[in-house]
């Protein structure tokens, strides 16, 4: 397999991959009538996400969105809003919405800080619809906090799971995951587990950094987890810890699984169904 391909793979009881498909790549497409995809190369579109067997594309450049199903061999462009401000960056989550059997984007523009000493605008979120393909406007409100936005940072990608798409914030040094409800269009906060705040394992988020996180939003067997890796190169193991919301929603479930040691991780992917996690070695 080259950069001019996507494969998907299945993970087998055995702990073996076995290739299920074998796309080309459409922005290596020089035949591609769609000049938008043709005029950027690959290293222009990042991957953020993927549902229902569609994936998400976002070129930060020319701040283009790309849907494509490679099942169907189509593809989408979608033009982000221009209401956005220059100094921020984009989070997007790509989201399947089972009640109209149409898919969901959630756009949230985090601005970094203020122009010329100014303070900085709040932040905003837009929601993309395909069937309609339009965008519009969105308050993040949460309970009684009526623009959460205006203070919040937020992880660039989104775990989607039990119909809403799920992100760790942080906002004025509390840090809580935000999930926004695909069906109904709704904001709300699940706070974290109490020993793991406890703990102070949880830094406020850190804006320059990559999108792989010390902390990361996964499913395991079913369940809402949050995975702890705390990650130092410079020493053998790393400590990593699970935990898992056995009720979703209730914060009283928040269950801590395990610790385990792993050394040389360069990136966590998931979980498997039966809970192994996925990851890719440094060597």
């Amino acid at each position: 397999m080259t950069e001019k391909e996507l494969c998907t793979f299945v993970y087998n009881s055995d702990r073996t991959l076995t290739e299920v498909s074998r796309f080309r790549n459409p922005f290596y497409d020089h035949d591609c009538t769609l000049t938008e995809v043709s005029r950027f190369p690959i290293c222009f579109f990042n991957l953020f996400d993927y549902c229902n067997g569609v994936f998400l594309f976002y070129n930060c450049y020319c701040r283009t969105i790309c849907l494509w199903n490679p099942s169907i061999q189509k593809f989408r462009m979608i033009a982000a809003s221009a209401n956005h401000f220059p100094n921020c960056y984009i989070t997007l989550g790509l989201a399947y919405h089972s009640a109209n059997n149409d898919f969901k984007i959630l756009l949230i523009a985090v601005a970094y800080g203020g122009i010329d000493g100014e303070q900085a605008p709040p932040t905003e979120a837009e929601i993309y619809t395909l069937s309609t393909d339009s965008w519009r406007r969105a308050v993040i409100s949460v309970g009684s906090e009526p623009n959460i936005g205006s203070h919040i940072r937020l992880e660039r990608t989104y775990l989607f799971f039990n119909g809403a798409l799920h992100s760790l914030a942080s906002t004025q040094g509390h840090n809580f995951i935000l999930s926004f409800d695909v069906n109904e269009e709704t904001f709300r906060k699940i706070m974290l587990p109490q020993d793991y705040i406890n703990n102070g394992l949880l830094p406020i988020l850190d804006l320059s950094a990559d999108i792989d996180q010390q902390q990361q939003l996964a499913v395991f067997k079913g369940s809402l987890a949050l995975i702890d890796f705390p990650v130092d190169r410079d020493i053998g193991d790393e400590i990593w810890h699970i935990w898992v919301m056995r009720e979703y929603g209730v914060f009283d479930s928040w269950t801590k699984l395990t610790t385990v040691a792993l050394s040389s991780v360069e990136r966590f992917f998931g979980c498997t169904d039966s809970g192994e996690l996925l990851v890719k070695k440094l060597f």
